[in-house]
């Protein structure tokens, strides 16, 4: 049996714009700076080993849960990316201040 990731970001089915906007920060965060809003849920591996990274239905409610928040957005005339890019910069900024410093 699959074990799905735990602490999983939650969406409710009729949110907010600022519940959305929650969502799609706690989701980048969760996932790390490697979330991209166009990939499939089914499509993150485990980089170690290739494994998916969510059983299929993790996954199904991710994307769901991702494609619902994307419409609510789009509705009020706001695009996903300008919701992800702030926090997945902010995920980054460390290592590469890290590697200026190394250099």
């Amino acid at each position: 049996m699959e074990m799905e990731r735990q602490d999983e970001p939650y969406l409710g089915n009729e949110p907010t714009r600022n519940e959305v906007e929650e969502f799609v920060r706690s989701l980048v965060r969760w996932i790390g700076p490697g979330f991209h809003p166009d990939s499939d849920f089914n499509d993150y591996v485990m980089s170690e080993s290739g494994a998916p990274l969510f059983p299929p239905a993790q996954a199904s409610r991710l994307n769901e849960n991702l494609d619902r928040a994307i419409s609510v957005l789009g509705d009020e005339g706001e695009d996903v990316y300008d919701i992800a890019a702030p926090v997945q910069y902010a995920l980054l900024t460390p290592y590469f201040s890290e590697a200026s410093i190394a250099q």
